[in-house]
């Protein structure tokens, strides 16, 4: 009978700790076969390896939300020392209560008037900005902003750029040395497009004024839809390139100024030239031979009576 032989070898394996993977170390098998009955022998050498290859795993996505808020700021004021002559502040002027420069009546050859104060900023409303007006509107003001949130959300308004202007003014009395200092507060806006039914909406803070009574308005009046106070300036219709500009005063040093302003308007849609009535059949180019005969037969006619031409 024929003789074999088998050797089997095994290497040990070492296994990586706290790695994501562990590989196991090769293994070796060698299998001798000899045979008497055969010259010749064969090995075969077997390597093998097994990778073993732990799960990662994936953070989760993150999800960030941002709210938007209202976007208008608060306008500071920048000091100033400016002159301003009597004749150019007559509107400051007429805000000024004597009892505070210690006379009966303003005598206007006894008064210098300095400008301290001025700031100015751009104002675009957004439905946020409204929402946040809401947040402390009641009765007339609530109706009036609801209205203008639903017109701009619907997209029959849109919003207009108003820039808002403070200047403060200190105003001194030369006989008694007394001095009083009067804020006012501009809001003017130039539609580049024909707008109508235009509004305008001003939540001025309780720090400026507590009531609506405490303002003075300049020019135009505008509407008192709450008392602590909200105003409403409205238009039937302002022109492309039309500026308004509308004031108020009040007899303090405003240092500051965190109104929230509201203004919009509806586009005037642009007039259509009327065109030529459609479906008009064109004159036919018999109408146009019959014309031409008849003109024809006049003619001939009328040379006939003059005895011009004969037949």
């Amino acid at each position: 009978m024929g003789e074999s032989s088998v050797t089997i070898g095994t290497a040990p394996s070492t296994g990586g700790a706290s790695t994501a993977t562990a590989s196991a170390a090769p293994s070796t098998t060698t299998t001798t076969t000899s045979s008497s009955s055969s010259s010749s022998s064969s090995t075969t050498t077997t390597t093998s390896s097994a990778t073993t290859t732990t799960p990662t795993t994936t953070p989760a996505a993150t999800t960030t939300t941002t709210t938007t808020g209202p976007t208008q700021t608060t306008i500071t004021v920048t000091p100033v020392s400016v002159p301003v002559p009597v004749s150019d502040a007559s509107g400051v002027i007429s805000s000024v209560k004597p009892s505070d420069l210690g006379v009966t009546t303003v005598n206007t050859a006894n008064i210098q008037v300095t400008q301290t104060g001025k700031a100015e900023a751009v104002k675009t409303a957004t439905v946020a900005d409204v929402d946040s007006a809401l947040q402390t509107a009641t009765a007339d003001a609530k109706t009036a902003l609801t209205e203008i949130k639903s017109a701009v959300s619907s997209g029959s308004a849109s919003s207009v750029s108003v820039s808002t202007k403070v200047e403060v003014f200190e105003v001194k009395e030369t006989t008694t040395n007394k001095t009083t200092t009067i804020s006012k507060v501009t809001l003017s806006f130039t539609p580049d497009k024909d707008l109508k039914n235009v509004d305008l909406v001003e939540v001025i803070p309780k720090y400026v004024a507590q009531d609506a009574s405490f303002i003075k308005f300049i020019g135009e009046q505008p509407k008192i839809l709450q008392s602590d106070p909200v105003v409403q300036w409205s238009f039937s219709e302002v022109k492309q390139g039309e500026m308004k500009d509308l004031s108020y005063q009040v007899n303090k040093k405003i240092d500051s100024l965190n109104t929230t302003t509201i203004a919009v308007g509806q586009t005037v849609a642009a007039a259509t030239t009327p065109t030529a009535a459609t479906g008009a059949k064109p004159i036919s180019s018999w109408a146009w031979i019959i014309l031409g005969i008849i003109v024809l037969a006049i003619i001939v006619y009328w040379l006939y009576q003059r005895k011009i031409l004969k037949f």
